[in-house]
């Protein structure tokens, strides 16, 4: 038996056009012997301990030859041409014969490999000689994640040879985040999470300057617990702008608890987009309105508790659980929830003594019950304030429940309702009603008509 093998073969041109055909004409070119072949066509994807990792696109069983000169060309002569519509997706792509006999007709076969783009121009021409197996140099040769910054898993890596280049990726997220030694705020690093469902038994701590990025939410699912409990982000002042966060992937498993006040991170900062998370978040500040969370775009399956913490949330959505905000002693908290809204209750915590929790602002937010767990586990608004500490809610019209389904506690807490100047503006059909100036709101227009009959 011979392997006559193409090793891997760049499916585009200079031009960027990518092959959609490919043509594989094998000859036997003994003139006495007849030989066998098999054709196997495969796709290179990511190098293994061999230089390459292959997966079979198409495989054709085995062809016979006769010697050369004894007829025309047919799967019964010395020639056979094999068409094969190649995948929009392969890029590059190897053709490898196995031939028999050997010694004998198995050893006289020589291979052509071209394929074409949709116009008919050829892309890329390859020719096997007798007896030669190819081990050309591998396809892949991108440089080191500590020069592209990107560290890469997949589910074709491998943890002990791996070094989370895109030519030889990481199997698991815990291998990814522990190969990473000079994250700082001038060198921030991007793990690329391949599809599937990672599962890993231990908690991984985030580093300081390092992103999770997936496939999507619906490809890449982590069932791994995170924490920030990583040196990489303590501090002992305000000296570091230390970022990370995840985007375009599902966080499945409990808990996902990032304090910085345990790991003593002043100017910490997390942002969340377009993740799916399951468990209830917990975020814990040290400082100031420095200690920042950002979610955008993203759904909560059971909602988050913020414990100080200065929190962004634009256009999320929030499917059920709470979203609670405690006040803190030595910080303040700040919420800003924009756009979206929740299936469930905001409940605000505030202690006497504590800083107040501002600004609080609730902006087209919609606060709705949810039908599998009714009210009053959903669709309240709770404001549980105290009489020696301000606590004003600012919130729009669209964001308010019923008003059965607030609840606010304290003499100094109050909710300031923010109304779209749109919804509620005030135009008068006969200026010649009011006295100058006309009013512009409705409830400047209320205002004025129930001081006009007043008592009411």
């Amino acid at each position: 038996m011979a392997v006559y093998d193409t090793g891997p073969v760049v499916n585009t041109d200079a031009g960027g056009r990518i092959g959609k055909r490919l043509f594989v004409r094998v000859e036997n070119i003994g003139d006495e012997e007849p030989a066998n072949v098999r054709i196997e066509v495969y796709q290179v994807t990511q190098p293994n301990a061999k230089g390459y990792a292959q997966q079979i696109i198409y495989a054709q069983n085995e062809v016979g030859l006769l010697a050369f000169g004894s007829s025309t060309t047919s799967d019964s002569g010395p020639v056979f041409e094999l068409p094969v519509r190649l995948p929009l997706q392969v890029k590059v792509f190897g053709v490898r014969l196995t031939t028999s006999p050997d010694p004998g007709g198995g050893n006289n076969i020589t291979a052509t490999v071209f394929t074409i783009d949709p116009q008919g121009n050829v892309v890329d021409f390859q020719r096997a000689l007798p007896g030669e197996i190819n081990t050309a140099t591998p396809f892949c040769t991108e440089p080191l994640p500590v020069a592209t910054q990107i560290v890469n898993v997949n589910k074709a890596g491998n943890d002990t040879t791996g070094d989370g280049s895109e030519c030889n990726p990481f199997l698991t997220v815990s291998a990814a985040m522990a190969s990473i030694t000079d994250a700082t705020p001038t060198k921030r690093y991007a793990i690329f999470i391949g599809p599937g469902n990672y599962t890993e038994t231990d908690t991984i701590h985030l580093k300081a300057n390092v992103q999770l990025i997936g496939a999507s939410t619906l490809l890449t699912r982590l069932s791994i617990s995170f924490d920030i409990d990583d040196p990489s982000w303590t501090e002992t002042g305000f000296q570091n702008d230390n970022r990370s966060g995840f985007a375009d992937l599902s966080l499945l498993t409990a808990p996902l608890d990032f304090n910085f006040r345990t790991i003593s991170s002043f100017s910490g900062k997390l942002f969340f987009v377009s993740v799916n998370v399951s468990p209830t978040m917990v975020f814990t500040a040290l400082t100031t309105s420095v200690n920042q969370v950002n979610i955008r775009d993203s759904m909560l399956f059971s909602g988050y508790t913020q414990n100080g913490i200065n929190m962004v949330m634009f256009s999320s959505f929030v499917s059920s659980g709470n979203i609670t905000i405690n006040s803190q002693s030595d910080t303040d908290a700040q919420v800003n929830l924009v756009g979206g809204g929740i299936n469930g209750n905001i409940n605000i915590n505030v202690q006497s003594g504590h800083i107040p929790i501002d600004p609080l602002n609730i902006t087209s937010f919609a606060i709705t019950e949810n039908i599998f767990n009714p009210f009053p586990n959903s669709g309240a608004l709770n404001v549980n304030g105290v009489d020696d500490i301000f606590t004003r809610v600012r919130i729009t019209d669209d964001s308010i429940p019923i008003r059965s389904r607030v609840s606010i506690v304290g003499s100094r807490t109050s909710l300031v309702r923010v109304n779209d100047a749109f919804g509620v503006a005030y135009t008068p059909d006969d200026p010649a009603d009011w006295t100058d100036p006309d009013p512009t709101t409705v409830q400047e227009a209320l205002d004025r008509i129930a001081a006009k009959i007043s008592p009411v």
